[in-house]
C-alpha cells in the first residue's frame, strides 16, 4: 500500500521507533529476503566488513524492481545473496519458495562486464548454458539462434565477441542468460559501460524482450535514477553502507514505455524529484564519509 498522494511505500527493512520492521511477504513471492546481513572478511579473518544490515524485501512474480543507492551501499551484494553466490552472515533468502543455500539454476545474472568466452562464437556463447544443463548440441544451437534473433542479432551468430560492438556483446550476454528460462533475472549495472545512445536503445530493447519473452521477476541495480524509474515497477533506495532500505517507490507510469519519450513527461519528472530527495541525502552522507 502506498502513502496517500504519493508513489512512496513505507520503508521496508528499516527499524522504526516502535520496533523492528516486518516486511510484507505474500505467498508466491518470487524473492523473499528477511533480516539479511551480508559482509566480507577483513584481514584478521575473524571480523566482517558489513555491506548490508537488517534488510528485508519481497519481490513479486513478474515485478521489475530497480535498486539504487550510493557507492558501497551493498547493491551488488544484495544480488549475490539472491543468486546464491555469497552466503549471508545472518538472515534468509528464498527464491520461488525455496531457501537459497547455493547457486540457483532458476536465477539468471547479467553482470556489468559481459562474461562471454572470447574463443566461442556468439551462438556458442548463448548455447553454453543449455549445454551445461544437458541439452544436445543441435537443440542448444537451435535455441541459441532463436534467442540471438530475438535480441536483434540475426546474421551475427558465427561472429566472435571481439568482432562485436559493446552493445552487441551486451545483447549476446542477455540472450545467454535468458536462453535457459530463469524465472528471476538479476542485472548489475548492465548498461553502464555503453555510450548514452546505445544505452537508451538497450533499455528499450530490454523492456521489449522482457514483455515478450517471459516477464521474469527482475532485480536491476543501477546508479542512474532515470534508468531505474524508466525501467521498473518499483524503485528501492538503499542507505549509505552498511545498506538498509531507506524507502520504496511504486512507479505507476503506464506500459509499454519508450524511455526517451518517457523522461520528458510530468509524471516522470515528479517521480524523479521525489525519489532524488531521498537518494540525495544518502549520497551526501556517503560523500562525507569518504
Amino acid at each position: 500500500m502506498t502513502e496517500q498522494g504519493t508513489g512512496k511505500r513505507p520503508a521496508v527493512g528499516v527499524e522504526p521507533a516502535a520496533g523492528p520492521a516486518v516486511p510484507v511477504m505474500l505467498d508466491g513471492d518470487a524473492v523473499r529476503i528477511a533480516d539479511l546481513r551480508m559482509g566480507y572478511p577483513t584481514a584478521n579473518g575473524r571480523d566482517a566488513l558489513v555491506a548490508l544490515e537488517k534488510t528485508s524485501l519481497a519481490i513479486h512474480p513478474g515485478e521489475f524492481v530497480a535498486v539504487v543507492g550510493p557507492s558501497g551501499c551493498g547493491k551488488s551484494t544484495l544480488l549475490s545473496a539472491i543468486s546464491g553466490l555469497r552466503r549471508p552472515l545472518e538472515g534468509d533468502v528464498w527464491v520461488n519458495g525455496d531457501q537459497v543455500r547455493g547457486i540457483r539454476h532458476d536465477v539468471g545474472f547479467v553482470f556489468q562486464q559481459d562474461a562471454l568466452l572470447p574463443w566461442r562464437k556468439a551462438v556458442d556463447n548463448v548455447a553454453l548454458g543449455l549445454r551445461l544443463r544437458g541439452a544436445s548440441r543441435k537443440d542448444a544451437g537451435a535455441e541459441a539462434r532463436r534467442w540471438l534473433k530475438r535480441v536483434g542479432l540475426a546474421g551475427f551468430e558465427d561472429v566472435y565477441p571481439h568482432q562485436l560492438s559493446g552493445g552487441m556483446r551486451k545483447r549476446v550476454a542477455v540472450a545467454a542468460t535468458l536462453v535457459y528460462g530463469p524465472s528471476v533475472l538479476l542485472m548489475d549495472e548492465p548498461f553502464s559501460a555503453l555510450d548514452i545512445q546505445t544505452r537508451n536503445i538497450m533499455e528499450n530493447d530490454l523492456l521489449d524482450i522482457w514483455s515478450a519473452y517471459g516477464h521474469q521477476s527482475v532485480v536491476f541495480v543501477t546508479h542512474d535514477l532515470e534508468e531505474a524509474i524508466g525501467l521498473s515497477d518499483r524503485v528501492v533506495v538503499l542507505t549509505t553502507g552498511p545498506g538498509r532500505i531507506a524507502a520504496e517507490f511504486d512507479i505507476d507510469l503506464p506500459r509499454p514505455r519508450n524511455l526517451i519519450d518517457l523522461k520528458a513527461t510530468r509524471g516522470f519528472e515528479a517521480l524523479y524529484a521525489e525519489i532524488w530527495s531521498v537518494l540525495r541525502d544518502e549520497v551526501l552522507k556517503a560523500s562525507n564519509l569518504s
